[in-house]
């Protein structure tokens, strides 16, 4: 949302006056229409006081590009820092959350707070191994180097040391 106020706040009012000088200026006006382009860095430069060289497109519009830029500035530190802020708070909610949880008597852990060593970090289930695509005694004719978690697990596994 901070991103569509800004856009439109800024290229939003550029499409805004291109079609407004359009259809309020004709062929025969072209040496006496304001110019866009300066109009467009007036607005940036809070620029207040009239030109007589650029007449205003419309009446009020030194008031509109104001209120426009300040809502275009205003949306800056949103879209810089929205995210960050946002992901701050809801990490904190939920570590809160975990140690309400966790210090409440006779409670009993659900299955996503208990870590097991052994489970996966991909959010398999914790009883799910990697399935073994092939036996040991073909792993160790072919002499290769992988091993499987049980055999990690238990110490084992295929070492180029092994007298054969």
């Amino acid at each position: 949302v901070p991103e569509i106020i800004f856009m439109l706040c800024l290229f939003g009012y550029l499409v805004f006056m291109i079609f407004y000088k359009w259809f309020a200026f004709s062929v025969k006006d072209v040496h006496h229409a304001p110019s866009i382009l300066i109009h467009f860095i007036n607005m940036f430069l809070f620029v207040t006081k009239k030109d007589p060289n650029n007449p205003p497109l419309y009446q009020d519009q030194v008031v509109v590009q104001v209120v426009l830029v300040v809502v275009a500035l205003i949306s800056v530190p949103v879209l810089l820092f929205g995210d960050p802020i946002y992901l701050y708070i809801k990490y904190h909610s939920r570590q809160s959350k975990k140690l309400h949880h966790n210090t409440r008597p006779h409670s009993h852990p659900s299955e996503e707070d208990t870590v097991d060593e052994h489970s996966p970090l991909l959010g398999a289930p914790h009883s799910s191994r990697r399935p073994v695509l092939q036996s040991q005694t073909s792993r160790e004719s072919m002499g290769s180097v992988n091993t499987t978690e049980e055999d990690v697990e238990l110490g084992q596994g295929d070492h180029r040391d092994r007298k054969s």
